[in-house]
This record gives structure tokens, C-alpha cells and sequence, in this order.
């Protein structure tokens, strides 16, 4: 081994050390958040994860490759980092805000779709999207049904429902969420409110969805039993609670 490959090597074990040591401290401080609210140490906790994960990656392209395509999982970690830093909540609100307009997004696209399938229903489709429309059909992922007098009907009553339940997420984001300090105190009671929150607009998300999927002709009226009637009772109920801090 000649002076160049002792100095490349011990450049190298510095480097890896001071890696190590900077892994143990995030993980380490990655565990230190859920005083200050569930919903912000679960994001701490993905974003330390996704850091780990691309280190550890650069780690196996020089065990395995001989550190083959190095550079590009070494952008990769300073870009994983660098995101982090940039996008990661101030603090629990903020967090559980984010995660509500995810869904608000969702059940927005859902308000659409249910809006397109009424303003569709009469209308004919040239022959490019038919033949679409066959393709997907017999992959098993669509349907080119049109609807029926009263299944059309049954989704006009149904729309002012998934409007509501678009509004109510957007009146808890906007109004509830938005109108808290930048950054409240750490107290339990508002974060274990805060944190609450997440769980049911996930939950009310997936019961729209499903309300939706019911709507495609042929409709089973049976499959449209499931309301999110009692999530939004529980939304409504968390946001008069927040409402009050």
C-alpha cells in the first residue's frame, strides 16, 4: 500500500466516522419530539428514516459496486436532507395542517369526480375515448355503463354530501387549524386534539371513497350503506374543541 492509498484511507474512515456520529445524533434527536405532539414526531421520525435509508444506501454502493453510481446517491442524500430541512413542520399544528390538506386535496378530486359523472352521464364520447374507455374495460379498471334514471338521480343526492364533507375539511384547515398561534404551546390537551385529527380525516377520506366507488353504474345500493357520517360528527366535535384555544 502506497502513501496515497493510506491517505485515501484514512480520509475515508474519517469520513464514515463523522457520518456515523452524525446518524447517532439524528436518530437521537429524532426521539426526543413526542412531548411536542404525536403528529410532528411521526413526520421527525419518516424524514430521519428517508436520511438513514439514502446514507445507508451510499453505504452498500461501495461494499457491493465499488462505489459505482456513488455521486448520484451522494446527491441523493444531500437532496434527502436538504428537503428536511426546507419542508419539515414548525411545529405540531402545522404538521396535523399538513396532513389535513392532503386530504382535502383528495376528497376535492372526489367532489370532481362525482361532479363528472352527472355532467357526463347524457353526454357522448368521441370514438378515441370509447376505444379508451374499452381498453381500461377489459383490464378490469373501468366501466363505460351509462347510468340509469334513478342511478343518476341517487347521485345527484349524494354529491351535496361529499360537497359538505369537502367544505367541512376545508373550513378545519383554513379556518380551525389556520387561526391557531404560529406556535402554540406545547400543552396536552390542544395536541392531543391536534393529533386526533389525522386518524379521522384519514378514516373519512376512505369512507368517501368508497361512497364514490358505489356510483359507477351498475350501482349496489348496498355498497352505499357506508356514511362517514359518524367521522364527520367526530371532525365537527374536534374542531369545536380547537375553536376554543
Amino acid at each position: 500500500m502506497n502513501e496515497s492509498d493510506v491517505d485515501r484511507a484514512f480520509s475515508t474512515l474519517s469520513l464514515l466516522s463523522q457520518t456515523s456520529t452524525h446518524i447517532s445524533s439524528l436518530t437521537t434527536c429524532a426521539t426526543l419530539f413526542d412531548p411536542h405532539g404525536a403528529t410532528l414526531a411521526t413526520e421527525v421520525r419518516l424524514a430521519a428514516r428517508e436520511v438513514c435509508e439514502s446514507v445507508r444506501a451510499l453505504a452498500s454502493s461501495f461494499l457491493e459496486n465499488s462505489g459505482e453510481g456513488y455521486l448520484i446517491r451522494t446527491g441523493s442524500v444531500h437532496e434527502i436532507v436538504e428537503n428536511a430541512r426546507r419542508e419539515l413542520s414548525v411545529d405540531n399544528s402545522a404538521a396535523v395542517r399538513r396532513r389535513l390538506t392532503l386530504d382535502r386535496e383528495i376528497l376535492e378530486d372526489a367532489l370532481g369526480e362525482v361532479s363528472g359523472m352527472i355532467e357526463g352521464t347524457d353526454e357522448v364520447g368521441d370514438e378515441g375515448e370509447d376505444n379508451f374507455e374499452d381498453e381500461w374495460n377489459e383490464l378490469g379498471l373501468g366501466s363505460n355503463k351509462k347510468m340509469s334514471e334513478a342511478e343518476l338521480d341517487r347521485t345527484k343526492k349524494i354529491q351535496p354530501l361529499v360537497r359538505f364533507v369537502a367544505l367541512l375539511q376545508k373550513r378545519i384547515v383554513l379556518d380551525v387549524l389556520s387561526s391557531l398561534p404560529s406556535r402554540p404551546p406545547s400543552s396536552a390537551p390542544i395536541n392531543d386534539t391536534l393529533d386526533s385529527l389525522p386518524a379521522h380525516s384519514h378514516a373519512l377520506v376512505l369512507a368517501m371513497e368508497e361512497v364514490i366507488a358505489s356510483l359507477y353504474a351498475p350501482q349496489d345500493v348496498s355498497l352505499m350503506r357506508c356514511c362517514p357520517l359518524q367521522e364527520r360528527t367526530q371532525m365537527r366535535w374536534r374542531g369545536r374543541r380547537l375553536d376554543a384555544y
